[in-house]
């Protein structure tokens, strides 16, 4: 114990009490809520061990990027299938029972969602934002690519040209130092898909 803070030794606890670890944690979890004493995890460390052969296998590699590329992919399409719902002119209780194929009373309205009430949601539009010339992103992009052989050995791809533009960070753009770059979210009011259907016609 020290002059407020004291720190507990959970394996020594253990092993006088004769006890095991969720015992413990229980125990210090009660006294928190209870007021007595106020409870914070500090230090805790995860030690974890590396496979180099698995790490450096292409194919594990290309299984991660297909499955965080999906992955991407369907969130996008849950963001617009939930903003479609909140802008319907049905009503929303329907709707959603009929989404989790829930069909009891499906074809009455329910008589008190915003809908019904005759409050139709409608969610504003982003206003229209220019876009930097062409030539302006071309040139932010080569730059970026530069950057990018000369300290990661490292080509420039669409995902990481497009997160560039959009100012979304990625392990690679901390890296560089992307953010002191000219370009970076350059793009960020932009719908980010056509901002990758930009830079493919930039990356060519």
């Amino acid at each position: 114990m020290k002059k407020v803070w004291g720190e507990l030794n959970i394996q020594a606890v253990q092993d006088k009490y004769k006890t095991d670890r969720n015992r413990v944690i229980a125990a210090l979890d009660y006294l928190d809520e209870q007021g007595l004493i106020e409870l914070q995890t500090k230090g805790a460390t995860d030690v974890y061990q590396l496979h180099q052969a698995e790490v450096l296998n292409d194919e594990l590699a290309e299984q991660l990027h297909q499955y965080f590329s999906e992955k991407e992919h369907k969130e996008i399409r849950r963001i617009k299938t939930l903003v479609r719902y909140f802008e319907l002119d049905k009503c929303l209780s329907r709707s959603l029972a009929k989404y989790f194929d829930d069909h009891q009373d499906s074809d009455q309205p329910c008589g008190h969602c915003s809908v019904c009430r005759g409050q139709i949601a409608q969610l504003p539009k982003p206003a229209a934002v220019a876009w930097p010339s062409d030539q302006t992103i071309q040139s932010d992009l080569a730059g970026l690519s530069r950057v990018l052989v000369e300290k990661q050995q490292y080509q420039l791809n669409i995902e990481t040209a497009s997160r560039f533009l959009a100012g979304i960070s990625e392990p690679m753009l901390t890296k560089v130092r992307a953010r002191q770059l000219s370009g970076y979210a350059s793009c960020e009011q932009q719908n980010y898909a056509d901002i990758k259907a930009k830079v493919a016609i930039q990356l060519g």
